[in-house]
């Protein structure tokens, strides 16, 4: 294995291992973005846990109940990225021998959870086709460290520890200086990304294909006819590349391929344009730099906006919230700024600017989320007033929808490396 990206067969759906799988109700999830060397997102690992006093009758049933929602949206394909499952305090059992799954999932262990008895247990995982991912801590004796694929680690290594391989992946990636320890080390991917650091140094003022896309977002506010939006996309032919990929995607299911960027307007319409401004966002962003914020802040706008429920404006002013939430970090600008010429909603201003307003819970929610901190989540999920199944449920397939558009997004040159 490169480190990179594991083959997957396109449409595969994960099957149900050992009985049918548990409630998302039962389940508290976390997850955090695979960023490759390059800066490229090239998968999630997804942190679950158990609903206090409803533990699981076996550990295959609690990747299934996760493996069911990113699978749950059938206009999607099955992520293709990495998927890196990560229960918390649980050791592999019995039931992984009767695995059946996609080839690009992955089970992280624990060394603290592993003794000299899992051996068997984990040679039975991967004879079952589960590649497996040793979580370091305490040291493993190097026969059963030899099963695994991949060894993942904090930002200062294990006490005692000489060898990265297998191949090395470092976690807890909190700022600038935490990805250059970790490229240093060796590590082929870094698990998590700075969030309170810009991607870029700030300017005097925004790139012009920045400002592009901001003009975009004042036409669409203002009504502008189509005409026009098509005349914008026109001055800014990168971005007129990256609309045409996006509605050619995996993620939307047209008949035929779309070439003209009228019909991929209207195939759109206006505010379904809003929900793609981040990513277009990246394309005029300097180099990769900025690639793993506007994987983040996408996934955000999706899972926001599937917790809208029906109702069409709250669903977009929320994939607003959560796709924005990010653009300070993306740019290197205030949002005071980003804003000046683009007229939004106040409740999306207070959310975005400082998490008030009456989407402010919700995007605080994402972030604890993104923290992997099962208690606040619960607390958030109770301010929103949304049970813990649909908040769950939202964000698996926010995963599986930014996986699509990552994977179908070229980077127009070779990144760039620290």
């Amino acid at each position: 294995m490169d480190g990179s990206r594991l083959d997957v067969d396109r449409g595969t759906r994960p099957a149900e291992a050992d009985g049918a799988s548990l409630s998302l109700e039962a389940l508290r999830l976390g997850w955090r973005p695979i960023v490759a060397r390059d800066r490229r997102v090239i998968g999630m690992r997804i942190e679950l846990y158990p609903a206090a006093g409803r533990p699981p009758e076996s550990l295959a049933r609690l990747l299934a109940a996760v493996l069911a929602g990113l699978a749950a949206d059938e206009s999607l394909s099955f992520p293709r990225g990495l998927v890196v499952l990560s229960p918390g305090g649980m050791a592999p059992d019995a039931s992984l021998a009767r695995w059946r799954g996609p080839r690009n999932v992955l089970l992280e262990v624990g060394s603290e959870t592993l003794d000299a008895s899992h051996g068997p247990l984990v040679e039975a995982a991967q004879r079952a086709g589960l590649p497996l991912v040793l979580r370091s801590g305490k040291p493993v004796p190097g026969d059963l460290r030899r099963r695994f694929s991949y060894v993942i680690e904090g930002p200062a290594p294990a006490s005692g520890a000489t060898e990265i391989d297998p191949t090395l992946w470092v976690r807890e990636i909190q700022t600038r200086a935490d990805i250059e320890s970790a490229l240093a080390r060796g590590a082929a991917a870094t698990i998590g990304w700075p969030l309170d650091e810009p991607a870029v140094e700030s300017s005097a003022g925004l790139e012009p294909s920045r400002r592009a896309v901001l003009d975009i977002v004042r036409l669409i506010q203002s009504d502008a006819d189509v005409v026009a939006l098509e005349r914008a996309f026109k001055n800014e032919p990168s971005l007129a590349y990256m609309l045409l990929t996006l509605v050619n995607s995996p993620a939307f299911t047209a008949t035929a391929p779309i070439a003209s960027l009228k019909h991929a307007i209207l195939v759109l319409g206006y505010k379904r344009l809003v929900r793609w401004l981040v990513l277009l966002l990246g394309v005029s962003s300097h180099g990769s730099r900025s690639l793993p914020l506007v994987h983040l802040a996408v996934q955000r706008g999706f899972f926001l906006e599937a917790l809208g429920g029906r109702n069409a404006a709250m669903r977009d002013d929320l994939f607003v919230v959560g796709a924005f939430s990010l653009l300070d970090r993306v740019t290197g600008q205030s949002h005071e700024r980003l804003y000046a010429s683009a007229s939004l909603p106040r409740a999306v201003l207070e959310a975005v600017r400082a998490h008030q307003g009456v989407y402010g819970a919700y995007l605080a929610l994402a972030e604890v989320i993104e923290r992997g901190d099962v208690y606040a989540s619960e607390r958030a999920a109770e301010l929103i007033g949304a049970p813990m199944a649909k908040i769950n449920a939202a964000l698996l397939q926010s995963l599986a929808a930014a996986d699509a558009l990552t994977l179908a997004a070229p980077l127009g040159r070779d990144p760039e490396v620290t």
